[in-house]
């Protein structure tokens, strides 16, 4: 399932990746240094390094808000998976520490 751009920032939003206020500066940018482009990859593009990561965007371009963040900390790589489990790099918010996240 394809999704538009509209949607993708609205994912953005609700994955508590992007601010609204930021969602609405960025889109002015991306509207602005890129004419006519309709293609929700490229502004994924657009954000992958600067708001987004590689794994963040694969997961948003699916139409799925994630979930991203688990309390303090905000999930940006999956590393491993499993039928049961998964095990995720995350950045704790207020330390800025990486850590692994195990679910089960």
């Amino acid at each position: 399932m394809a999704i538009t751009i509209n949607e993708f920032w609205k994912l953005a939003i609700e994955s508590q990746l992007i601010a609204a206020e930021d969602a609405a500066k960025l889109a002015h940018t991306f509207a602005t240094s890129n004419p006519g482009v309709t293609a929700v990859e490229e502004l994924a593009r657009f954000l992958v390094g600067t708001k987004l990561t590689p794994y963040q965007a694969k997961i948003l371009l699916a139409g799925r808000p994630g979930p991203f963040v688990y309390g303090d900390y905000v999930i940006y790589e999956r590393i491993e998976t499993g039928r049961m489990a998964g095990i995720f790099r995350a950045l704790h918010r207020s330390t800025g520490h990486r850590v692994c996240l195990m679910f089960l």
